[in-house]
């Protein structure tokens, strides 16, 4: 397996370039990965770092050959050759590894950077790892793959994207079409505009608030959004994740597990409710398509309605005109303001009422 940093020693020079593939290193040079060429050509060259500390001095990383056969002339004097990829590898990290740096822009090629300052990111710049750095915006089609640690960046512009938040990295605002693929551990974003785009979140991962089009595919764990609002969307829950306040046009298609909503307000919608997800309150137009399984909903007020109930899920209070269209199976529904209790018609449940006397007797 290619590790970092990875490269191809040649009889006369090493190849080292921004990637760790060995093999798409071999596509760009012309040379066939083959046997004969593995035992005349070429060696695959690796420097680990210990415990994968990329920062640390590189005549302490492992020198490590990643094929099982190599050519005579590496073999006759191998410690010219790990001497000169070291070399090679020291002058590549020179220029991409930044450290303790303090920098206006970043806007093309490849870097890793660990306690840094970086004022912008522009073009299509690639990050591999930003540890314990600050990055004040990004912009066009720069990437960062990894932040890790106590990472910030402040603004997310254009289709900027992070792949991977880790540790306790914080992204304060997300704009345009910027997206972050995963967020996780107790890292989390403080807003969300436009088109921007969250593919999971998971641990104990947190965003803000979310505005506009944005957009969580899953939300999973203990993950908690505070407001979804405008035309917001969740596509799925998962676990114990919860939305505190939905208003707007959001929307959250599906509810797992033990999943939880706060207050849904406006026109605020959910498709479908499973498990032993719950609602505790509906306000307004909200609306919710389907509530099956344990769900259940605690309060509805206003026009607020659930067009089916299935199962055994239940609404434990309704006021105002709240409604529910269907019902089926053992669903139940208190309806306060009718001083009704709703019961589906296929309910194997019948209502009867207990008459308690002075005594505390039947």
């Amino acid at each position: 397996m290619c590790q970092f940093k990875s490269g191809i020693i040649l009889k006369n020079k090493c190849y080292i370039v921004n990637h760790n593939s060995h093999s798409d290193m071999l596509k760009e040079l012309n040379i066939k990965d083959d046997y004969l060429n593995a035992t005349k050509t070429f060696v695959r060259a690796e420097l680990i770092p210990r415990n994968y500390d990329w920062w640390t001095d590189i005549d302490s990383w492992e020198f490590i050959v990643d094929q099982d056969v190599v050519p005579e002339w590496f073999e006759i004097d191998k410690q010219k050759y790990e001497a000169d990829f070291r070399h090679a590898v020291s002058e590549w990290c020179k220029i991409h590894i930044l450290v303790d740096k303090e920098i206006d822009e970043l806007k093309d090629g490849y870097f890793i950077l660990k306690n840094c300052k970086v004022g912008k990111l522009l073009k299509d710049v690639v990050i591999d790892v930003c540890k314990d750095s600050l990055i004040a915006s990004m912009h066009n089609e720069s990437i960062i793959k990894n932040l890790c640690g106590k990472s910030k960046v402040n603004e997310m512009f254009d289709e900027s994207q992070i792949k991977n938040v880790f540790d306790e990295s914080k992204i304060m605002g997300m704009y345009n079409k910027s997206k972050i693929g995963v967020l996780t551990d107790d890292s989390w974003v403080c807003e969300m505009h436009n088109n921007s785009k969250i593919g999971n979140m998971q641990g104990h991962s947190q965003v803000m608030y979310m505005y506009d089009q944005s957009k969580i595919s899953y939300l999973i764990a203990f993950s908690q959004v505070e407001l979804m609002s405008n035309n917001s969307q969740i596509t799925e829950m998962y676990d114990r994740s919860t939305v505190l306040s939905m208003c707007g046009n959001s929307k959250i298609d599906k509810m797992h597990h033990y999943t939880q909503v706060n207050n849904l307000y406006d026109y605020s919608n959910i498709n479908i409710m499973n498990n032993c997800s719950q609602i505790n309150r509906m306000n307004q137009y909200s609306h919710v398509s389907k509530i099956l399984e344990l769900s259940r909903i605690c309060e509805m007020y206003d026009n607020s309605q659930i067009d089916t109930m299935c199962d055994n899920s239940i609404i434990i209070a309704m006021y105002d005109d709240s409604k529910v269209v269907k019902m089926h199976d053992n669903a139940i529904a208190r309806n306060y303001r009718k001083g009704k209790i709703f019961i589906s018609p296929e309910s194997n449940l019948t209502v009867e009422t207990i008459t308690i006397n002075k005594k505390g007797g039947k």
